[in-house]
Formats: C-alpha cells, sequence, structure tokens
C-alpha cells in the first residue's frame, strides 16, 4: 500500500550539485595543499640556490683562466697580479676603486681593483664574469687573492643563504 504523504517528484526530480558548505570545503583543502606545495618548493632560496651555481661557475672560470695562463708563461702570472701584495683580497675588476661590501664584511678588500682584461684579451676566458646580483660598474663580485708559494684564491662577495641555514663561503684555492 502507498502512504498518502509520498511525493513523487521529490523521487524523479531531486536537484543536482554542490552545496555551499561542500564548495568551501573543498576550495579550503585546494588552499591548504597549495600552500604546502608552495612551502616545499621555496621559490626564493631556490632563486638563490640558482644565482650562487652561477657564481660556482664564474669562480671556476675566472680561476681556470688564471691558471692556464700561468701554465703558458712558464709560471708566472700576470704583471697584474704579480703587482699585488699577498695574503690580501682585491675586488676583479675593471675599475680603479669599487666599493663593495663581501660577505656581509668578512672579507676585508683593499680599496683598489685588479684588472683581468689580460686573461679575456690573450683569449683564456670569453669575458671576464660578473656576479648575478651586482651591478655595480666595473666591478665583477669577485675577489683575488695571491698567497706566498704561488697559490691563488678566488672567492665570490655576493653569496646568499638559499636553502642551507647559513651563508656558504664560496672561494677556490689552486
Amino acid at each position: 500500500m502507498i502512504k498518502k504523504n509520498f511525493n513523487y517528484k521529490n523521487v524523479l526530480f531531486k536537484e543536482k550539485g554542490f552545496t555551499l558548505i561542500e564548495l568551501l570545503v573543498f576550495i579550503a583543502i585546494i588552499l591548504i595543499l597549495a600552500l604546502v606545495i608552495l612551502m616545499a618548493l621555496n621559490p626564493v632560496a631556490r632563486s638563490e640556490e640558482s644565482r650562487n651555481s652561477q657564481r660556482w661557475l664564474n669562480v671556476n672560470r675566472i680561476i681556470n683562466a688564471i691558471k692556464l695562463n700561468q701554465v703558458d708563461n712558464a709560471g708566472s702570472y700576470l704583471s697584474n697580479i704579480n703587482d699585488l701584495s699577498y695574503n690580501s683580497p682585491h675586488l676583479i675588476g675593471v675599475a680603479k676603486s669599487c666599493n663593495i661590501t663581501c660577505m656581509g664584511g668578512s672579507v676585508v678588500l683593499e680599496s683598489d681593483c685588479v684588472d683581468l682584461s689580460d686573461l679575456v684579451d690573450h683569449g683564456y676566458i670569453l669575458n671576464i664574469p660578473f656576479d648575478p646580483s651586482i651591478k655595480e660598474l666595473g666591478c665583477t663580485g669577485y675577489y683575488l687573492v695571491k698567497h706566498k708559494g704561488g697559490a691563488i684564491t678566488v672567492g665570490a662577495c655576493g653569496v646568499e643563504k638559499g636553502l642551507n641555514d647559513i651563508i656558504p663561503e664560496m672561494k677556490i684555492t689552486r
């Protein structure tokens, strides 16, 4: 027997779709997932790591060019490097004076720059690389130290923290 209050319209024509609460819950879940993914990717740190990779490449390019020139010249460095005093960091650049703070002040630079454009002129390096974040005209953002015994250190001034807890030291001595 059929109940008198039973309405067939409710069964046959039930409206389809999502309620407002269901939509809000779905949007909240998507936002939480997007936030977790964004925090895991950390785009700022990834950009800093990318610039640090470019700095490592540039430091290697500079020191390799200096050492190739030294080998080709029977163990003698460029005259601009020979003229430097021992253990004093000089910024690499073409300006007479460069005013850059290096590694937050942990590397105290001499006031004059060392010009390595002879390496370009003689084909040891295509161009003198510039730090990806330093825009001062004539200053590269890289420094050079001549040590007793013939070793040379080339380092980067504008190193960023990236994914590390502290700012890494970026220098090569050969």
